[in-house]
C-alpha cells in the first residue's frame, strides 16, 4: 500500500522578476516524490510575469498541480508572504521567492523525511548562498543563536501551516520578519528539527548594501530586546564605523582583491565554506 503524503503550500512572491520566476517555478515543479500546490503572490507587475505566470499554470495542470496565484500592489515582501499564507492549505508551507530555487529534485522531500519530521512545528536545512565572491555552503547553527539572530535561512525551512496562520509574518521588521517569526517559535517552546539536507540555493547577491546590514542589525536587536542595553547601543556603533570603512576599502581596491578578502572574512565570521572547498 502506497504510504500517503502530506501537502506542502510552496509559495513564490514576485515583482518584476519575470526570468527569476521562471526559474524558481522550474526548480519547483522538479520537486519528486512530495504532494503539493503552488502559490504565486505577484505584486502587480509591470514586465512579462502575467506571461511566466500562465505558462506555470499550464505545466501545473499538466502535472496535476494545484495552482493559485494573486496580482495585486503589496506593502513589501512579508506582506506579500503574508498574502501566501492566508490562502495555503497545506499541511507544511514553504517559501522559495523569485530568484531563489530548490538545490536539487528531491530536496523538499528529503527536508520533509527529517528524523521527528512528525512531531516538529519547523524543519530547517542546509542552504547554498550565492554571492558575488562565490557559493557559500550555509550550514544551520546551533539554535542558541537565535537568542540574538538567525541561525538558518528562511528558503531552508519548513513550517505548519497552521502555525503561520497563527503568527503571521511581522510586517514592522521589513528585513527581518522571518527572524521575528522564528525567535517566537524558539521563545514559544515550539519544536524546531534540524533535517540533513541541503534544501535551497539562495540569492545573496543582491541587497547587501550598508544600509541593509545595520537594519538588519537593529531589527534583531529589537525582537530580542538587546537595543535597550548600552553594551548593544556600543557594539552598533562600532559596526556603523566597520561597515563605512569596509565600503571605503572596496571602493578603493581591485575587484578580484576585495571578493578574496570577502570571501576569508566570511568564512572566518561564519565558519561555513565555499562550495568548491575540500
Amino acid at each position: 500500500m502506497k504510504e500517503s503524503r502530506r501537502l506542502v503550500s510552496v509559495v513564490t512572491i514576485c515583482r518584476n522578476m519575470d526570468a527569476e520566476l521562471r526559474e524558481t517555478a522550474r526548480s519547483v515543479l522538479r520537486q519528486r516524490d512530495v504532494d503539493m500546490e503552488y502559490l504565486v503572490v505577484d505584486g502587480a507587475s509591470s514586465d512579462n510575469t502575467m506571461s511566466v505566470i500562465r505558462d506555470i499554470e499550464v505545466e501545473c495542470r499538466a502535472r496535476n498541480i494545484s495552482f493559485i496565484w494573486s496580482r495585486e500592489p503589496d506593502d513589501g515582501i512579508y506582506d506579500a508572504m503574508n498574502k501566501g499564507i492566508r490562502r495555503a492549505t497545506g499541511e507544511w508551507i514553504v517559501f522559495m521567492n523569485a530568484g531563489d530555487r530548490f538545490a536539487s529534485d528531491h530536496a523538499l522531500a528529503d527536508l520533509l523525511a527529517a528524523p521527528g519530521a512528525e512531531a516538529a512545528d519547523l524543519l530547517y536545512g542546509t542552504t547554498i548562498l550565492e554571492r558575488d565572491f562565490g557559493r557559500v555552503v550555509v550550514n544551520p547553527r546551533p539554535l542558541s543563536r537565535l537568542q540574538r539572530k538567525m541561525a538558518f535561512c528562511h528558503q531552508s525551512m519548513a513550517v505548519r501551516t497552521s502555525l503561520m496562520k497563527e503568527h503571521p509574518f511581522d510586517t514592522r521588521f521589513p528585513v527581518c520578519a522571518d527572524f521575528e517569526f522564528v525567535h517566537w517559535c524558539y521563545v514559544s517552546g515550539k519544536i524546531l528539527k534540524e533535517s540533513q539536507a541541503t534544501v535551497a540555493v539562495f540569492d545573496g547577491t543582491k541587497g547587501n548594501s550598508r544600509k541593509l546590514r545595520l537594519q538588519l542589525d537593529r531589527e534583531c536587536a529589537i525582537i530580542t530586546g538587546r537595543n535597550r542595553t548600552l553594551s548593544w547601543k556600543v557594539q552598533h556603533a562600532l559596526k556603523v564605523v566597520e561597515v563605512g570603512f569596509n565600503h571605503v576599502v572596496r571602493s578603493v581596491m581591485p575587484r578580484s582583491l576585495t571578493d578574496n578578502m570577502r570571501k576569508r572574512v566570511y568564512y572566518k565570521k561564519t565558519g561555513q565554506k565555499m562550495e568548491n572547498d575540500k
